[in-house]
This record gives structure tokens, sequence and C-alpha cells, in this order.
């Protein structure tokens, strides 16, 4: 895992930028979707389960829409782990930006979409070809 000063430089490692590096958490690049996922909601070392609906804004919207492009198109994903010093306050929907995050990327991991119902989601990561 390779940690990186900061997200905009985690999603640029991958070709991808941010619409607004304050609220953006995911991006769509040439053939794969880009998503910051909580290093905590990883169960089982490679599956990452969430919901949407456990935080607001317009990172959450983004998010949907890209989500639902993954499902349309059936786009890979790119991880960006993203590690927070309050993963409680993340879950109960606070703004996470307020504490401190650290970002990582693992570029040798590609997910697929296993699950979303416009709410739950979740991604399998395994290693890429």
């Amino acid at each position: 895992m390779a940690k990186v000063s900061g997200i905009e430089k985690a999603f640029a490692s991958y070709g991808a930028d941010l619409v607004n590096r304050n609220w953006a958490v995911s991006s769509i690049i040439d053939g794969a979707a880009v998503m910051s996922l909580w290093a905590h909601k990883f169960e089982k070392g490679m599956v990452y389960k969430d919901q949407l609906s456990r935080w607001p804004g317009l990172g959450n919207n983004l998010f949907r829409k890209h989500l639902q492009q993954v499902v349309d198109e059936k786009l890979p994903i790119r991880l960006v782990i993203a590690t927070s010093s309050n993963p409680g306050a993340v879950d109960r929907g606070e703004d996470a930006s307020k504490f401190k995050n650290t970002f990582a990327v693992r570029p040798e991991l590609v997910g697929q979409l296993e699950h979303f119902d416009g709410d739950k989601f979740q991604v399998l990561f395994s290693k890429a070809p």
C-alpha cells in the first residue's frame, strides 16, 4: 500500500481529477471508476461494504451517480483507501473532513461491484491480472 499526501494526489496517481477537492470522493476515468473507500469498512480483507444513507452532501450525490455508472457500464473500480482518525464519527455521518484522514493507493487491486440497491453497496477487490 502506497501512502500519498492527500486525496488529490491519490486520485492523480490513477490519472483522475476530483471535481471538488473539498467534497468529491469519486471520479470516472477512461474505462474505470476511482473511489475513495474507508479502511474500516473492509470485511474479510478484500470485501468492502457500506451504505450511502449514512452520509449527506454533494460528495454522496456524486458517488451515487458514479456507482450507477459502474452498474450501467460494468466499470471496474480502482481503489483509494481513506483512513480516518475518527471512524465512529464517519459511521455516524459526521463531516469527515474535520478529522485527520490519510490516503493510500492500491493499484494492484481492482474492484467489481457485487451489489448496489441504491443505498447499500458491496465491492469485491482482487489482484489485477
